[in-house]
């Protein structure tokens, strides 16, 4: 399920619920709280309050997730985070019009945002398959034993 099919508009017309995205999984809290918008001082969102129990489920989920995207070849890489880039531009309407409504920033400063952020996206998706360098090893004290 995609982030946009996730949220949920409730009967309060313009009002979504925005649920956590963890391991994978979509799910709510058992509380959330209004997001306002800071002009109008209308809400314009419910967002998730999260517990310690979804900290830690989180932090779990990303421990085990970390071999496989340790394992993701370069390309691979590169490739999800042009598509990011290519999705924020083709939603960029949408996301600015959310990004207005919830910072009271103009639509034309949450557009220059997005844009930033697809070309941070796209040179990181650039650097993703030109990772190089030298390591300098830790172990020149005992905390560093062993470590890269």
């Amino acid at each position: 399920m995609s982030p946009v099919s996730a949220a949920r508009f409730t009967a309060e017309a313009g009002v979504t619920e925005i649920p956590m995205l963890i391991g994978g999984e979509w799910r709510t809290a058992a509380e959330s709280y209004e997001v306002r918008d800071p002009y109008r001082n209308t809400v314009v969102a419910r967002a998730q309050r999260s517990a310690l129990t979804d900290l830690d489920d989180a932090l779990d989920a990303a421990v085990k997730a970390k071999a496989k995207a340790a394992a993701t070849p370069a390309f691979e890489r590169a490739a999800l985070l042009r598509r990011a880039a290519k999705l924020l531009v083709e939603r960029a309407d949408m996301i600015a019009e959310i990004m207005s409504r919830e910072t009271g920033k103009a639509i034309k400063d949450a557009k220059a945002e997005i844009i930033r952020s697809q070309d941070t996206l796209n040179l990181s998706a650039e650097e993703a398959v030109r990772i190089e360098g030298e390591h300098i090893p830790l172990d020149a004290s005992a905390m560093g034993a062993g470590k890269i």
